[in-house]
């Protein structure tokens, strides 16, 4: 694939060059932020089908490690209770409505949104208390519908276009209100720097990888103050940020 200059979607910089090729598609590395993507992205259409497609293990009965994922949202809820306790939340990219469960049993007033229908109607089924909706984040804010806590775990290194995604976000965030964030770190030292081989996720899947600083500068750009970039032995960047 051909490859041009571009600017970095996240700081604006032109000082952006070819860092790897990723099967069909070419990333590159911004020289200020250092946030690696996809240049040119996937198709919108492309992004949205593949996440709508889903996995093929998921039913409206059956989704795997259920008890699990319960039992792990229900200490992310715990531990971010104080933005929890009868407070409106939605988790964006809420899987099977697992963490929307979890905050609801903390009194949240909660809400999930996912693209895939099998998941959504998973959560349906299992935890009726809550409200679900089978849309993307950018069409979400049409139902002006806000927040004092916006949840999101590894959704944004797939969003096709990361303005659009955080402008979204910013339009549902109450001001004053949180946002906890949820995504790779591509700095991290448990990371294999090579994106180009075999196992490393890319394309169409993973369309940009954060480090510290441009997960910063996305966040200050779209009216959020970062509070808070949590230590993790695991390759993940948790984020905590208010809305200005």
């Amino acid at each position: 694939m051909s490859h041009s200059a571009t600017n970095c979607p996240v700081c604006g910089t032109i000082q952006t060059g070819f860092f790897a090729t990723k099967g069909q598609y070419s990333l590159s590395k911004c020289g200020e932020c250092a946030l690696v993507y996809a240049h040119p992205r996937p198709s919108r259409d492309d992004v949205f089908a593949l996440y709508a497609r889903g996995n093929s293990r998921i039913s409206e009965l059956h989704f795997p490690k259920a008890k699990a994922k319960l039992r792990h949202a229900m200490l992310r809820a715990a531990r971010l209770s104080r933005y929890v306790w009868a407070r409106d939340a939605i988790d964006i990219g809420c899987g099977g409505g697992f963490m929307v469960e979890a905050m609801r049993r903390f009194r949240a007033r909660a809400v999930g949104l996912d693209l895939n229908p099998q998941r959504i109607a998973f959560a349906n089924r299992h935890f009726p208390k809550n409200r679900f909706f089978c849309e993307n984040l950018e069409e979400f804010p049409r139902r002006e519908m806000t927040f004092d806590l916006v949840f999101s775990s590894q959704v944004l290194e797939h969003a096709h276009d990361i303005n659009d995604f955080m402008s979204a976000l910013g339009r549902i965030s109450r001001p004053g209100g949180f946002a906890y964030l949820k995504t790779p770190d591509r700095d991290h030292w448990r990371v294999r720097q090579d994106l180009a081989s075999e196992n490393a996720s890319g394309p169409p899947i993973s369309i940009q990888f954060f480090n510290k600083t441009s997960i910063r500068i996305l966040l200050e750009r779209h009216g959020f103050e970062v509070k808070k970039i949590f230590f993790k032995v695991k390759p993940t960047l948790h984020v905590l940020a208010q809305r200005k």
